[in-house]
């Protein structure tokens, strides 16, 4: 692996890092923080009505 594809890779993890922690943050914003296996179904599905009120498609998640 060369430098450019070394720092391809570091920009993509950091991309992804950025957008978990995103999600993570609406996610506690919406549903309130707790542990991961406190969430419900129920949880997931309120969590997804919101996602598409925020106007993203059912493909897009």
């Amino acid at each position: 692996m060369n430098s450019k594809d070394t720092a391809e890779v570091k920009h993509s993890i950091e991309v992804l890092i950025r957008g978990a922690n995103r999600a993570k943050e609406c996610v506690i914003k919406e549903l309130g923080g707790r542990p991961i296996s406190e969430y419900s179904t129920s949880d997931a599905g309120k969590f997804g009505d919101w996602l598409l009120d925020q106007g993203l498609t059912r493909d897009a998640f």
